[in-house]
């Protein structure tokens, strides 16, 4: 590993100090849905992009999101480029795309132009991905009142005594999705803890609480 980043040329190492904590976060992001998901399971009985029904994506965004922020009523009307799942992405492929091609030998302006054509590309793609799901919820008419009593994991941490709203994953009606969310106890709830829904606000986000064992 050493060697490699002796290898590496000033530029190279910039582009892989772009891309290497990108690429951990877009792991981590990952694994929290889908520890989301498998806990979710196991009770049986989710860039930013808030829809007015509180659902985002595959998740929100989104990244996403985190997704009606537009104010429209199935968030699907157009596509959501900045979401935090797209910003990643982005700097993910574009880090590495860069590397590639300069480490291939081609200039160093070749290698920025090329790296931004393939992180730009990556963020459409999320966000094509994030519409499709969204409008897939859109059209099940997800009812936030069916969330009450499940649980979920937090995506983006939650402010106490309802000081702002984060983000949750919660399966619901048999699609896992991401929600816009708010907590009553004092203490903020922060990403990755397990929750319960205790009720829904009027302007469609969840209100939870942390899960007690």
């Amino acid at each position: 590993m050493s060697a490699w980043w002796a290898s590496l040329t000033l530029l190279q190492r910039i582009l892989a100090c772009i891309a290497a904590p990108a690429t951990l976060v877009l792991v981590i992001q990952t694994l929290l849905s889908v520890a989301g998901l498998a806990g979710e399971h196991d009770l049986d009985g989710s860039e930013h992009d808030v829809g007015h029904d509180g659902a985002h994506g595959f998740e929100h965004d989104q990244s996403g999101g985190g997704e009606h922020d537009s104010g429209h009523d199935n968030g699907a009307s157009g596509l959501r480029l900045l979401t935090l799942r797209g910003i990643v992405a982005f700097l993910a492929v574009y880090g590495w795309g860069a590397l590639a091609i300069s480490r291939a030998g081609h200039p160093w302006l070749a290698a920025v132009g090329f790296g931004l054509l393939m992180g730009f590309a990556a963020m459409l793609l999320v966000a094509a991905v994030m519409k499709l799901f969204l409008a897939m919820q859109s059209n099940g008419a997800i009812e936030l009142e069916n969330a009450v009593g499940l649980g979920g994991t937090v995506y983006l941490t939650i402010p106490g005594a309802g000081g702002g709203k984060g983000k949750v994953n919660v399966l619901l009606q048999e699609r896992y999705a991401e929600f816009d969310a708010v907590t009553e106890e004092a203490a903020p709830i922060a990403t990755g803890s397990e929750i319960v829904v205790t009720g829904v606000t009027e302007d469609g986000m969840l209100i939870v609480a942390k899960k007690t064992v």
